[in-house]
């Protein structure tokens, strides 16, 4: 199974719409992004780009307004690529753009060109095999070129996926795609009223994070991507924007200019702060933290496996990983301490057969979700021979 396309084409969908009704609104916001990661747009006219995954193409209106010189669009759900052909007619203009569509998988897209900039959005994690998709896509970035994709850990996603074990209590295993939405986008719709910015119809959302089948799939966090393209590549920035580098820059020569030992240092004493998106805390230990996402790990394996099995040692698995979850975020922020509580109780009602029930403050948890991260491609630092 090809991750999130199959689904789609099965469900004829392309549930990652966003609302650009307000397009100014839209285009500031891909602006600060880019301004987060280190991407200059006026830079980026008569520039070569590849975009894998444009989903239906709102974000790809941005990238054609800042005037690339070539630009390429690879993508495997053929409604998606219908949509994001559409947006462009609309929106391309007076734009002299060279753009090529290409209806693909992204691990059989194959080309000798390298671009300058490679995009890569909401498709590298729940991959079947994230990091060998990673290093297949940064193959087509020129050197001194940059990538820019999305991460996400256990610790980002636990939320969410605490949605997902709710879901699986809430409906039949058996039933069809529109019969569990009727049941969840009711259960989770006032979640998702609280979430300021929320581009996205509760209904795609929903079929996006919670229904889509997520066995056998990895998720793959800044650590692992960062590990993954060393030491071809190197950690330019990241959105949100957390990464501080104190070093002066006249020492960083030589071995000392690993910019992604920081960049990794930084994210595991930053990781409790994507766990909760209310919330925000001083550093902690690296080592705090990686015992945290281990337990934020087990829990997502846990909830995976029990959203197909839905057996009692699936139920019993999940109830095991979160009664370990629940002692390390004992230290945590005291409102997602609560919200954790208050998710246990309503995971315990719907057990029971109750429907109607107060998910408190678990109802405006969500957390840091998806990471952006850029990094740029190694090249020859180009000193000249002396005259």
């Amino acid at each position: 199974m090809k991750a999130f396309v199959d689904f789609y084409t099965k469900e004829g969908i392309s549930p990652v719409a966003q609302d650009i009704e307000d397009l100014e609104r839209h285009f500031h916001r891909r602006h600060a992004l880019y301004r987060h990661v280190g991407i200059v747009p006026g830079l980026l006219s008569g520039r070569s780009i590849l975009e894998f995954g444009p989903g239906s193409g709102h974000n790809s209106i941005v990238t054609i307004a800042m005037h690339p010189a070539r630009y390429v669009l690879v993508d495997a759900n053929p409604v998606g690529l219908e949509h994001t052909r559409d947006l462009l007619l609309r929106f391309a203009g007076a734009v002299h753009t060279d753009i090529s569509i290409v209806q693909s998988y992204i691990e059989d897209f194959e080309a000798s060109e390298r671009f300058d900039l490679v995009l890569c959005e909401g498709v590298l994690p729940t991959q079947e095999a994230p990091t060998e998709l990673l290093g297949h896509i940064a193959r087509f970035v020129r050197p001194g070129g940059m990538i820019l994709i999305t991460c996400i850990d256990a610790a980002s996603y636990l939320a969410e996926q605490l949605r997902r074990f709710a879901a699986a209590l809430a409906t039949d295993k058996e039933a069809s795609t529109q019969e569990k939405l009727a049941v969840l986008v009711p259960l989770f719709g006032p979640h998702l009223d609280t979430i300021e910015g929320m581009g996205r119809s509760h209904e795609d959302w929903i079929l996006d994070n919670v229904i889509q089948p997520f066995q056998g799939r990895s998720l793959m966090g800044l650590e692992e991507a960062i590990d993954t393209l060393h030491p071809e590549f190197s950690v330019q920035g990241t959105s949100p924007s957390f990464l501080v580098d104190r070093r002066w820059y006249k020492r960083i020569t030589g071995p000392a200019s690993d910019f992604n030992a920081v960049a990794k240092q930084v994210y595991l004493s930053e990781l409790h702060n994507f766990i909760d998106a209310r919330t925000a805390h001083s550093v902690r230990e690296p080592e705090e933290n990686r015992s945290l996402l281990a337990a934020c790990n087990q829990a997502y394996e846990a909830i995976v496996s029990h959203s197909e099995a839905r057996d009692s040692k699936a139920t019993a698995r999940v109830t095991q990983a979160l009664e370990g979850l629940r002692r390390e975020i004992a230290g945590l922020d005291p409102l997602t301490v609560r919200s954790f509580d208050d998710f246990l109780a309503v995971a315990a009602q719907l057990r029971a057969g109750e429907t109607d029930v107060d998910w408190g403050d678990f109802a405006s948890w969500f957390g840091q979700g998806q990471q952006y991260l850029s990094l740029v491609r190694a090249q020859p630092l180009g000193i000249p021979e002396p005259t």
